[in-house]
């Protein structure tokens, strides 16, 4: 809009039509394109896949992502194998114990469909079927939020892109985002422990669900202190620099 464009809804008045669909080859015949000679369509022709496949995806990131959990492809043939190894032939006693209570999250690759919690010890020819699904080892030990009835929540931030070359992106604080009911870990079976395990939407959707980043700021600190955690240190080539929590959480969101 700052370089003069206006959106109109007319298909005869514009000179952009914005589409999210894959331009077909018979929109580009003369005799069915319903454009003028002006017109031109404006669309990515991949952002449809990236969009639609959350595969394509983990293949771009499972190497060098620092933030994902383990995760396996239940379509891919070595996956399957690596899975089946921890799921049935652990020979450490601590993996077999950790077996017995890591929950699992599945998400399948269409972006529709909603992700599915998987209680422990889970069968791979039974709950584990091949199909187009990630499968992910659910984050346990989380932090609450709230001082006695302890709610899931999540951060919220901004980014905007201001160039891609050179690449400039700003960040600015945005908000938290607390469950409705209490979380409660080791509990999976009921409906409502799975909607606030797995962050569906409806369980954030409260008149308190929102809170600032002062009062995140507040609860880490109460956090660091309530667990007697070291000091988080960064290394630099004088000194050691003390980050606060809440820099370390800002840190890692860039």
């Amino acid at each position: 809009r700052s370089l003069g464009w206006q959106k109109v809804n007319s298909l005869e008045m514009g000179r952009l039509v914005l589409t999210f669909d894959k331009i077909k080859e018979e929109w580009l015949e003369e005799d069915s394109n319903p454009l003028q000679s002006w017109q031109r369509y404006a669309h990515l022709p991949t952002t449809y896949s990236w969009a639609h496949n959350v595969s394509a995806f983990y293949e771009l990131v499972k190497d060098t992502s620092l933030y994902l959990p383990t995760t396996y492809r239940l379509d891919n043939k070595e996956d399957r194998e690596v899975l089946d190894k921890i799921l049935n032939h652990a020979k450490k006693p601590e993996d077999k114990s950790a077996i017995k209570t890591q929950p699992w999250v599945l998400q399948p690759y269409n972006d529709e469909a909603d992700p599915i919690l998987i209680p422990p010890k889970p069968k791979l020819t039974k709950d584990l079927i091949e199909q187009g699904a990630l499968l992910s080892k659910y984050v346990c030990h989380s932090m609450g939020w709230g001082r006695s009835a302890k709610q899931k929540f999540d951060v919220r931030v901004y980014f905007f892109v201001v160039t891609l070359d050179p690449l400039v992106v700003v960040y600015h604080d945005g908000y938290v985002q607390t469950s409705d009911g209490p979380y409660v870990e080791g509990s999976y079976e009921s409906e409502d422990a799975q909607d606030v395990h797995l962050m569906d939407f409806g369980q954030f959707k409260h008149h308190n669900s929102k809170h600032s980043f002062d009062a995140l700021e507040e609860a880490l600190n109460s956090n660091k202190a309530h667990r007697r955690r070291p000091k988080i240190l960064r290394s630099s080539s004088k000194n050691n620099i003390e980050i606060t929590p809440m820099q370390h959480v800002r840190n890692q969101m860039k």
